[in-house]
């Protein structure tokens, strides 16, 4: 599962293994529960590792780690062991700069495939997608999600979410997630919105078209 959040008041609101912290079924449930932070948009910034540390109280979680921008062979490892990645908020484009300056990027592509959930906050939520949108137009992103990502810009239409989906070349879908919402997205594509209302956007032919994805409860 990979869940993309606008802020981190839904981990507070929804914590444990069925509600936004997905605890992944392993088929040999032993040894512990590894959960990391990715720091990159942020700079590693400390006071926002707290907040990922503080979500995981009670989550079902043994080890957390944060993963330094530097990527670091100890970095590497725990990744590579994470049932669970969050992908922390700041600067869209810094992120994905620094994920793609070591094999963070990479790493991070294939971690699905090896059964872990994915979680991204603000601008963590914009790099799971085909293209995340910023300030001064789009960014590619880590391409997890087949989607453009932006959030919460709801305050100004999503303005920016609009230009980025009918200024692409080929067609893709935007998800604008707000202030306090969320979006789950199943392995089979199934959405899940929760918290709030997540706009979507489609391009077709030149018309731009927009729905409103109501939420419902996760399982």
């Amino acid at each position: 599962m990979i869940v993309l959040l606008a802020d981190s008041r839904p981990l507070f609101e929804r914590p444990g293994a069925t509600g936004i912290v997905p605890l992944p079924e392993r088929d040999n449930d032993t040894g512990p529960r590894v959960a990391v932070y990715v720091g990159a948009a942020s700079g590693d910034a400390p006071e926002y590792y707290a907040i990922f540390l503080s979500t995981m109280q009670g989550s079902g979680y043994d080890t957390c780690h944060m993963i330094s921008s530097e990527y670091h062979e100890i970095d590497r490892d725990h990744l590579l062991q994470a049932d669970l990645i969050v992908l922390g908020g700041g600067d869209v484009a810094r992120g994905i700069r620094r994920m793609r300056d070591t094999e963070l990027f990479d790493d991070l592509r294939r971690s699905p495939s090896r059964g872990a959930a994915l979680i991204g906050v603000s601008a963590g939520a914009i790099h799971l997608g085909v293209v995340g949108c910023t300030p001064e137009g789009s960014s590619p992103g880590l391409g997890l999600v087949p989607y453009v990502v932006d959030a919460h810009a709801e305050e100004d239409g999503w303005s920016r979410l609009r230009a980025c989906v009918e200024g692409l070349s080929s067609p893709l879908p935007g998800l604008g997630i707000p202030w306090g919402g969320g979006v789950a997205i199943e392995s089979d594509g199934t959405l899940i919105p929760f918290g709030k209302p997540v706009a979507h956007f489609e391009s077709h032919e030149g018309a731009l078209t927009e729905l409103l994805l109501f939420p419902r409860e996760l399982d």
